[in-house]
């Protein structure tokens, strides 16, 4: 599954990626799906590994934040909320198997920054302990945003509205 689900880059994906589902399901790269399949994937080809970490940073936003979802055609990509910022495991794990300190230099101010929007939008009370939020300010795409995807756990959830909910 790892090497069939994997594309290289067409349309507006400039790094190559994995869909996590060949098909009947939106086309396109997935934050946490690719940081956690480049994990896998490191251990038999650490260039696609590398790629599926690259692809979503190359969508970074000047603050920081990681679009959930890159798409084809970049009109689709998902502002609405990130993905638990599991990318420097991810990429730590990708060095961990490589050795590839030019692969870790490439990465470490794009993770740094990463983490540094968690904590500037959603760090709501300023307690150190990041809480999933969204920048359209809706509940789904917050709950979306903890990568719990329609649970259970959030059916009775009520949204904390803040002043700030930037995105790109």
């Amino acid at each position: 599954t790892l090497n069939s689900n994997y594309r290289t880059p067409a349309g507006d994906i400039l790094h190559g990626g994995s869909n996590p589902s060949y098909n009947g399901f939106i086309n396109g790269i997935w934050s946490w799906d690719s940081w956690k399949i480049a994990s896998g994937n490191v251990h038999f080809n650490e260039e696609i590994a590398k790629s599926e970490m690259i692809t979503l940073f190359d969508y970074q936003a000047d603050n920081g934040m990681v679009p959930d979802f890159i798409s084809y055609n970049k009109k689709y990509n998902n502002w609405r909320d990130a993905k638990p910022p599991v990318a420097t495991w991810g990429a730590m794990n990708v060095y961990k198997a490589t050795g590839d300190k030019k692969f870790l230099e490439t990465m470490f101010d794009k993770l740094y920054k990463f983490h540094q929007w968690w904590y500037a939008e959603r760090d709501h009370n300023h307690n150190g302990i990041c809480e999933y939020g969204s920048t359209d300010g809706t509940l789904i795409a917050a709950c979306w945003e903890s990568g719990m995807d329609n649970g259970v756990r959030f059916d009775d959830a009520v949204m904390q509205k803040t002043a700030r909910r930037h995105g790109p």
